[in-house]
């Protein structure tokens, strides 16, 4: 699953990982109420999740989706390249942390060991 507010990167990602890299992604979501919503009806392997949205941005969505589903697996996919914010994410239950300068085999790498149970970074 995807949850990014920027469609053109949504969609870029979307292509990039089904086509080059064998993903299926089974939903898109732009902010995180309607993440959460699609993460209850498709229970995703793995949810590639943005830090900076409106509404309600990655940190807060992720609390909320590992208080209700302890065994979440998100990859945080993020331009924030702050400290906190990857402090953050990691304490609130994110599996990893990249910034959208990752190489998409780097990422498709990183997706497959955040699958596998495996944390990224540190």
């Amino acid at each position: 699953m995807l949850v990014d507010d920027h469609p053109v990167m949504r969609v870029g990602l979307a292509n990039v990982l089904s086509l080059n890299h064998g993903f299926r992604i089974v939903a898109q979501a732009d902010d995180g109420r309607s993440a959460l919503a699609l993460w209850r009806q498709h229970r995703p392997d793995v949810c590639l999740l943005d830090v900076s949205m409106e509404r309600m941005d990655g940190i807060e969505t992720l609390r909320r989706l590992r208080a209700e589903f302890p065994e979440a697996r998100v990859l945080m996919l993020t331009s924030s390249k702050a400290g906190e914010d990857m402090s953050l994410a990691m304490q609130a239950g994110a599996r990893g942390y990249l910034t959208k300068t990752v190489r998409h085999d780097e990422l498709a790498a990183a997706i497959r060991a955040v699958h596998r149970g495996e944390t990224i970074g540190p």
